[in-house]
C-alpha cells in the first residue's frame, strides 16, 4: 500500500512538472564550450522560446568565439513571459572572417592575437595634412573629383588606394582613381546636384578653409593586402519581438563591419520591440558600426560596461525610444569614424546618460535633441549627469590635427523638450577650431545646464548658447520649430575660460 502510494506521490509530482514547464514555469538552462554550440545557439533560444519557460539561461564557458551574421535574431517573437540571460566570464567573441577578403578602407583594422587571449587593434598613425586647394568638380558624370595635396605620388603608389579627406564636421573616404603631378583624382558618390566648387559631401560654408587628408592603403601600406578582414556585422538583434527581459552580462566583443546601406545595423540591435534589456560588465572594441542601436524600443539599459577604439556610436537611440539608459560605463577612444558621430546619442524619452567616464572621443561624446529640420514624432527627455568628459594629454596634443570641428563635449540639438545637463565635469578639451564644453546648437530650446564645471577648453568657449543661428528658425523652409533658445536656464557653473550666453537666456534661478 506504502509502495502504491510512493509511486502516484511519483506521479502527481511529474504531472505538476509537466503542467508547471506547459504553462511557462521552470528554468531553462544552456551551456556553450565550443564554436560548435556557439554556433547553433540561435536555434536552440528559438526551440526553448517554444515551450514557454519563465526564463532562459545561456553560460558560455571561457574561451575565443566567432560569429556569423545575424548570429542570434529574434524577428516576431511574442513571449512577454519569458526573460533571456546570456552571461560568462573570460568569454572573446569575434566577428566571422575570411582569407583575403575586400580590404576595408578604414581607420585601423585588428587581428587576433596567435596565443589567443585578444585581439591586436591596429590604428593607422598617418598624418592628417592641409591640402592645397579645394576640392573640385572635373567629371560630374562620372563623379570624379581631385584635389591638391603635398608633393608628386606616381601611379603605383596609390593603386587601389584611397583617399579619406575631412573638414568641418564631416568626414568621408574615398577611391582614388588617378594622379597627375600633385593632384589626387576620386570618386565622389555623393555628389550633389548643383555647386561645382565645395567640399564633395562636406558642409559648404566652411570652403574656404582647404580640407585635410590622409592616403589610406596606398604604397607600403598595400603589405595588409589579404589580412584577415571583418566579414560579419550583426551579433544580435530583437526586431518586432515582445520579451520578459534579455540580460547579458561578462561578454567581451571585439571589432565587426560596417554596413552602410543600413548605418543603424549595430552589433547589438533594437527595433519596435519591448524587451527591458541590459547589458552589464561587458566590452566592446574595434567596432566599426555602431555597438548598441535602439529604434522605437524601451528600456535598454548598458551599465558598467567599457568601450575602446570604436568607430561609431557606442549607444544611440532614435526619438521613438524612452527609458534608454547608459549609467556607469568607461569610454575611451570612440566616435573616431571621421564623421558627425557621436560617443552617445540619444533622441528619446526620459533617457539617462549618468556617471560615465568619456575619454580621447571624435566628433562629440554626449549628443541629445533632434536637428532642426528632423520630424519630431517623439518627446526628448532627460537627464546628462555626473559625467566627467575629457581628453587625456597625448590625445589633446594631437588633436588639432586629426579632429572635426564645430561640435560640443555635450552637444545639444535644437528640438528638446526637457533637458537637463547636470553636475558634469568637462576638462581638456581641444581640436581644429570651435571645440566646446556645452554647446546649444542652431536655437536650441528647452534645457537647463546646471551646477557643471567645465574647464580648459583650448580655443572655444567651455559654455556656448550660440545665437548665430536664431536666423535659422526664421527663414529656412525646411526647419520644424520657429522659435530659437526658448526655455533655458544656465545657472550655478562653474566655468574656468569663455562663455557666450545671450542676453536673454536666464542665468539665475
Amino acid at each position: 500500500m506504502r509502495r502504491s502510494l510512493r509511486i502516484l506521490s511519483g506521479l502527481i509530482i511529474w504531472w505538476c512538472c509537466l503542467a508547471g514547464n506547459a504553462s511557462g514555469k521552470g528554468i531553462s538552462s544552456i551551456r556553450i564550450s565550443s564554436q560548435e554550440d556557439f554556433e547553433r545557439l540561435d536555434t536552440l533560444i528559438k526551440s526553448y522560446l517554444a515551450e514557454s519557460p519563465d526564463s532562459i539561461d545561456i553560460t558560455i564557458a571561457p574561451g575565443n568565439y566567432f560569429f556569423h551574421e545575424g548570429h542570434i535574431s529574434l524577428s516576431n517573437i511574442q513571449a512577454e513571459n519569458t526573460s533571456i540571460a546570456i552571461h560568462g566570464q573570460d568569454v572573446r567573441i569575434y566577428p566571422d572572417m575570411h582569407e583575403g577578403g575586400s580590404f576595408s578602407p578604414d581607420l585601423s583594422f585588428y587581428l587576433p592575437a596567435a596565443d589567443g587571449t585578444g585581439p591586436s587593434l591596429i590604428f593607422r598613425s598617418d598624418t592628417i595634412r592641409q591640402a592645397r586647394s579645394l576640392v573640385r568638380i572635373v567629371d560630374r558624370k562620372q563623379k570624379i573629383c581631385r584635389v591638391k595635396i603635398h608633393g608628386q605620388i606616381s601611379e603605383e603608389d596609390v593603386r587601389d588606394g584611397y583617399i579619406y579627406i575631412t573638414e568641418w564636421f564631416r568626414g568621408r573616404i574615398y577611391r582614388i582613381t588617378g594622379v597627375k603631378d600633385d593632384f589626387v583624382y576620386f570618386l565622389a558618390d555623393d555628389l550633389k546636384q548643383k555647386r561645382f566648387l565645395y567640399n564633395v559631401n562636406l558642409d559648404w560654408t566652411f570652403s574656404l578653409q582647404r580640407p585635410r587628408y590622409k592616403l589610406i592603403h596606398c604604397g607600403e601600406a598595400r603589405q595588409e593586402d589579404g589580412a584577415l578582414c571583418a566579414g560579419a556585422t550583426n551579433f544580435l538583434s530583437v526586431q518586432s519581438s515582445v520579451l520578459g527581459g534579455l540580460n547579458c552580462s561578462g561578454l567581451s566583443f571585439y571589432g565587426n563591419n560596417y554596413n552602410p546601406a543600413d548605418p543603424w545595423d549595430g552589433l547589438i540591435s533594437f527595433t519596435l520591440s519591448e524587451v527591458r534589456a541590459s547589458f552589464r560588465d561587458c566590452m566592446f572594441s574595434g567596432m566599426k558600426s555602431d555597438c548598441i542601436s535602439i529604434r522605437k524600443s524601451d528600456d535598454i539599459l548598458i551599465q558598467g560596461c567599457s568601450f575602446s577604439g570604436n568607430y561609431r556610436h557606442c549607444l544611440r537611440s532614435n526619438i521613438s525610444s524612452r527609458r534608454t539608459r547608459f549609467v556607469g560605463n568607461d569610454v575611451h577612444g570612440s566616435g573616431l569614424s571621421g564623421d558627425n558621430v557621436c560617443v552617445v546619442t540619444c533622441k528619446g524619452e526620459d533617457f539617462l546618460v549618468k556617471d560615465n567616464t568619456i575619454s580621447d572621443y571624435g566628433y562629440g561624446a554626449i549628443c541629445i535633441g533632434l536637428h532642426y529640420t528632423e520630424d519630431k514624432d517623439g518627446l526628448v527627455s532627460g537627464l546628462v549627469e555626473g559625467n566627467e568628459i575629457f581628453q587625456s594629454e597625448e590625445y589633446f596634443r594631437s588633436a588639432p590635427q586629426n579632429l572635426l570641428m564645430d561640435s560640443g563635449a555635450i552637444y545639444i540639438g535644437t528640438q528638446n523638450d526637457d533637458v537637463r545637463i547636470e553636475n558634469n565635469y568637462i576638462h581638456d578639451i581641444g581640436g581644429p577650431t570651435y571645440n566646446r564644453g556645452i554647446f546649444a546648437d542652431d536655437g536650441a530650446s528647452h534645457i537647463q545646464i546646471r551646477r557643471n564645471r567645465v574647464e580648459n577648453v583650448s580655443n572655444y568657449y567651455c559654455i556656448d548658447i550660440d545665437p548665430r543661428s536664431a536666423w535659422k528658425m526664421r527663414f529656412r523652409k525646411n526647419r520644424k520649430v520657429s522659435v530659437f533658445h526658448h526655455d533655458i536656464t544656465v545657472c550655478d557653473n562653474t566655468v574656468v575660460g569663455r562663455v557666450r550666453i545671450p542676453r536673454w537666456i536666464k542665468t539665475e534661478d
